[in-house]
């Protein structure tokens, strides 16, 4: 589900878009998570998930996703 995929990111879970076609959502286009649309990419893709796996800088998914750093802040304030 795409709407889910930034916050599998933002906990640091192997994340691949899987489709007919490449869809140039924020993830894919920001090099967050990659995207396979065929089996074989699919099956290498997923060979080395456990391997080559690196948690992104979380400032770089901030500002990735279009989020401030002080979101709760922000948040927080708006609620109070």
């Amino acid at each position: 589900q795409t709407s889910m995929g930034w916050q599998f990111v933002m906990e640091g879970i192997p994340t691949i878009q899987v489709g007919h076609d490449t869809y140039d959502d924020i993830l894919v286009r920001n090099g967050l998570i990659s995207s396979v649309t065929n089996n074989d990419q699919f099956a290498a893709m997923m060979d080395s998930l456990g391997k080559e796996h690196k948690m992104p800088d979380q400032s770089m998914i901030l500002k990735s996703l279009g989020i401030q750093e002080n979101w709760e802040d922000n948040l927080y304030s708006l609620v109070k």
